[in-house]
C-alpha cells in the first residue's frame, strides 16, 4: 500500500541525473548485457545487470518498472548472500521501493542489505545503503533514525576520503532544517532536556539502557553467548548501583519528560599507559539513546564530563572508543580529543581494538554537583 504520492516534492534530496542521454545510453547497455545473460541462462550476470537496470530506471523515474524488474531477481539475490551484486540488488529494490511510496517495505530491504555489507565488510555498499535509507527515513519524519544513517555514512565517507562526503553533509543540514520546521509547525510544546546526577533509582534503567546501546552499536553480527555474558555482568542493575555509591565514579545522567535517554560515566584516578601525563579521569562511558542521537545531547554530557573532571582535580580526561565506532570517533575528534595509540579491550579470549583518546581539561571553577 502507498504511504504517499509519487512526485519529486515527496522526497528527500532525490538524485536528478545530470546528463539524461547519457542516462538513456547506460540503460540501454544495461539492457543489452541482461539479455545477453538471460539468453545464456547465467543467473548470476544476469542478477548484476538487473540491479544495474534497475538502479537506472529508478533514476530515470522509473521506479514501477525497477521494482517489477528486481523483484523477479530478489530470490535469487537471497539465494546468494555472500555475492556481492545480491546485497546491490537489495539496495536497488529498496530506493525503487522507496520512490514508489512503499517505505515500509523499502525500510526491510534496506535493513536487510546493510547487514549483508557489514557481514562482508562491503564498505561502498555501506556507505551508499546508509545514505539512501537516511533519504527515506527522513521522509518519514524519523529524523533520530535518519540522522544516524547521514552521520554512519559520512564517518565512512571521510575515513574513505570519498568525495560524496559533501552529499551527506549536505543532507545533515537539510535534515535539521526539515526537522526545526517539522518542530516548529508543531503545536505541542518540547520537553526540556535534564542532566543532573544519578541517583540510586536510576540503576535500574541506566543497567537496561546501557545494554541497549551497548548491543546496538556491538551486536551487528548478532547475539554469540560470549557477548551476552559480557554485556550481562557488565551492565547489571548492581553494577551501576555501586558505581553510583562511590566517590570514585561519577554519573550524570539526561532525562526528557521522565525517561533517562542518556549518561556519562566518569571514573577519578585512573590512568592509561598511553594517556598524556597529568592527573588523570576515565570517561568510562558516555551513551545516548539511538533515537536522540545528533541532538547535541552527547555535546551536552561530554561537556558535564569535561567540567566535572576538572572540578575533581583532573587535568587529562580520557577515553577508549572502539576503532570500528566510527561516529563516536568523529565526535570526540570533533571535540578536540587527540588520538594516543591502539589499546584492546579482552573478554573471554577475544581480543578488540580500541583507540586511546585524550584531552586536556585543565583546572576551572566548581561547578555545582
Amino acid at each position: 500500500m502507498n504511504d504517499a504520492p509519487a512526485t519529486d516534492e515527496t522526497f528527500f534530496l532525490r538524485f536528478t541525473a545530470p546528463d539524461l542521454a547519457a542516462l538513456h545510453r547506460d540503460m540501454a547497455q544495461a539492457e543489452r548485457q541482461l539479455a545477453q545473460a538471460r539468453a545464456e541462462a547465467d543467473l548470476l550476470r544476469a542478477l548484476e545487470h538487473a540491479g544495474d537496470l534497475g538502479s537506472l530506471l529508478t533514476t530515470d523515474r522509473q521506479q514501477e518498472a525497477a521494482r517489477a524488474l528486481l523483484t523477479e531477481f530478489l530470490p535469487v539475490a537471497r539465494q546468494h548472500p555472500a555475492h556481492e551484486p545480491s546485497a546491490w540488488l537489495l539496495h536497488a529494490l529498496a530506493t525503487a521501493c522507496q520512490y514508489c511510496g512503499e517505505r515500509a517495505e523499502a525500510d526491510v530491504l534496506f535493513a536487510e542489505a546493510l547487514a549483508l555489507a557489514r557481514l562482508h565488510s562491503w564498505t561502498q555498499l555501506e556507505h551508499y545503503v546508509l545514505h539512501h535509507w537516511g533519504r527515506c527515513l527522513a521522509e518519514q519524519r524519523r529524523f533520530g533514525p535518519a540522522r544516524d544513517c547521514f552521520l554512519k555514512s559520512l564517518a565512512i565517507r571521510q575515513a574513505l576520503g570519498d568525495p560524496r562526503q559533501a552529499s551527506s553533509q549536505r543532507a545533515l543540514d537539510v535534515l535539521a532544517d526539515h526537522e526545526a520546521r517539522h518542530l516548529a509547525a508543531t503545536d505541542m510544546p518540547q520537553p526540556t532536556l535534564l542532566l543532573r546526577p544519578a541517583e540510586p533509582r536510576d540503576a535500574l534503567c541506566l543497567s537496561v539502557l546501557a545494554m541497549q546501546v551497548f548491543l546496538d552499536t556491538y551486536a551487528t553480527q548478532g547475539i554469540r553467548p560470549a557477548l551476552a555474558r559480557e554485556v550481562l555482568s557488565s551492565y547489571s542493575e548492581p553494577v551501576f548501583a555501586a558505581a553510583i555509591a562511590s566517590e570514585a565514579d561519577a554519573l550524570c545522567v539526561a532525562e526528557l519528560a521522565g525517561h533517562l535517554i542518556g549518561f556519562a560515566h566518569l571514573v577519578f584516578g585512573v590512568s592509561h599507559p598511553l594517556a598524556p601525563p597529568g592527573a588523570p579521569a576515565e570517561l568510562l562511558r558516555l551513551y545516548v539513546q539511538e533515537p536522540f542521537t545528533g541532538q547535541r545531547v552527547g555535546s551536552r554530557l561530554l561537556a558535564w564530563a569535561e567540567q566535572r573532571a576538572a572540578e575533581a582535580g583532573a587535568e587529562q580526561l580520557w577515553l577508549t572508543p572502539w576503532v570500528h565506532n566510527h561516529r563516536a570517533l568523529a565526535f570526540y575528534r570533533r571535540c578536540a580529543y587527540q588520538d594516543h595509540g591502539a589499546t584492546h579491550f579482552v573478554f573471554e579470549g577475544e581480543s578488540h581494538e580500541n583507540r586511546v583518546l585524550a584531552k586536556a581539561v585543565g583546572p576551572i571553577s566548581a561547578m555545582p554537583r
